[in-house]
């Protein structure tokens, strides 16, 4: 991954790149992914956090509903924000750019169980106030950048509340067919200004990546 992470983007002039939260097995929290993280916060690039097959596919695949995907996609990424803010990687290379599928999955709506953890189990917290970060876990949460597949109003207007409309870019997944209403999405929501909506739909996309805006 790391291998292939450089090839791509170094020689070619790419400004991002996409990744799984896991791989064969081991989260992002592995050492064995720094370097990849390292070499992208020195040169600001940009990282999608796309997912794979969970890691939890063996118990959310069982009946129906299509689980592995409608729980276990959404449920990979917060663990991998999670990962990535507790185990002080956004701290180490505060110049990454992280992007995540899925509107940051279930962690926004359920952030501020992340700050009462270290009072609950400072054991599993070791470090400084709040474990081995610098401020609150979700103080980070606006570190980042989050994709708009949440698929209703509600749930937009609470991720804006959360994380802010400023670090929200338009999601599509294409080229799965789970919406075909993505721009609508954003356009029809009365809880955003039309400067918000303008940002969402390409403003904030094109300063993160560091080119011209349509």
């Amino acid at each position: 991954m790391i291998s292939k992470s450089t090839r791509h983007i170094e020689p070619f002039g790419l400004l991002a790149s996409a990744t799984s939260p896991a791989r064969k097995s081991r989260t992002l929290r592995s050492t064995r992914f720094g370097p990849k993280q390292s070499r992208s916060a020195s040169s600001s690039s940009s990282i999608r956090r796309e997912t794979g097959p969970p890691l939890s596919s063996a118990i959310v695949s069982a009946g129906n509903g299509h689980l592995s995907n409608v729980i276990g996609n959404p449920l990979e990424t917060s663990i991998a924000l999670s990962h990535l803010i507790f185990d002080g990687t956004l701290d180490r290379y505060p110049g990454i750019k992280i992007c995540a599928a899925h509107g940051g999955g279930y962690l926004p709506s359920y952030a501020a169980r992340s700050d009462l953890g270290y009072k609950v189990r400072p054991d599993l917290c070791h470090g400084c106030a709040w474990g081995p970060i610098k401020k609150r876990p979700t103080e980070y949460l606006r570190q980042m950048y989050y994709d708009t597949m949440v698929f209703s109003e509600e749930g937009l207007r609470h991720l804006v509340a959360e994380v802010g409309a400023d670090r929200l870019m338009i999601g599509t997944d294409y080229p799965y067919p789970w919406t075909s209403t993505s721009v609508e999405h954003v356009l029809d929501s009365p809880h955003l200004s039309d400067a918000q909506k303008a940002a969402i739909l390409g403003g904030t996309a094109a300063t993160l990546l560091g080119i011209a805006a349509a």
